[in-house]
């Protein structure tokens, strides 16, 4: 059971990504910190297409994040 919940887990924050990746907006506002209400820093997550970070995030860390989930779901099941 637990193995599932942390497959969906992954699932879910691989689909977020992949979300934010495809310019969604929804939800960045929740991964921000906040000082009476206004964002800590403003986020350029994928704004920045160019920089290292957002290379790896594309080819690395989201694909990641799904196929560990994925992995995990297929463990789980068995």
């Amino acid at each position: 059971m637990l193995a599932l919940i942390t497959a969906a887990v992954f699932a879910f924050l691989a689909l977020m990504h992949f979300y934010w990746a495809a310019g969604g907006g929804s939800g960045k506002n929740a991964a921000v910190p906040e000082i009476d209400g206004v964002p800590a820093f403003k986020t350029s997550f994928k704004r920045a297409r160019g920089s290292k970070f957002a290379r790896m995030d594309t080819l690395l860390y989201s694909p990641l994040c799904l196929a560990l989930g994925a992995a995990l779901a297929v463990l789980a099941a068995s």
